[in-house]
């Protein structure tokens, strides 16, 4: 009996063991797994604060872009309103020219010399 009960007790002592082990691994294998999924979440975490900041340069970049584009457009057409107007003066002023140098033609013609 004592053989019986010796065989036993190792027999439960292999039995505690194996399960402590099985337990250690199992407990070993669910941190390995908690740290693989929390390192897969600080990539994800990473990859979508890159994301965001890729946008933010993006948005800014085409606000730029835009903000250029039309000051180009206000500036072309200040230019084109100011040639416009430089050239209505000059007509204007060519008109007016035109219409005094006329006018002492008359006079002359007329024979009025006071007022050449």
């Amino acid at each position: 009996m004592s053989g019986s009960l010796s065989r036993w007790a190792r027999i439960t002592c292999t039995s505690a063991l194996l399960l402590s082990f099985t337990a250690i691994a199992d407990q070993q294998g669910r941190q390995q797994l908690q740290e693989h999924f929390a390192d897969q979440n600080r990539q994800q975490e990473e990859q979508m604060r890159q994301i965001e900041r890729q946008q933010s340069q993006y948005a800014a970049d085409y606000a730029r872009e835009s903000q250029e584009r039309v000051d180009r457009q206000i500036k072309e057409q200040e230019e084109t309103t100011t040639r416009i107007q430089n050239e209505a003066i000059a007509t204007h002023e060519k008109r007016d020219a035109e219409a005094r140098e006329a006018a002492r033609q008359k006079r002359e013609q007329a024979g009025d010399p006071e007022r050449n």
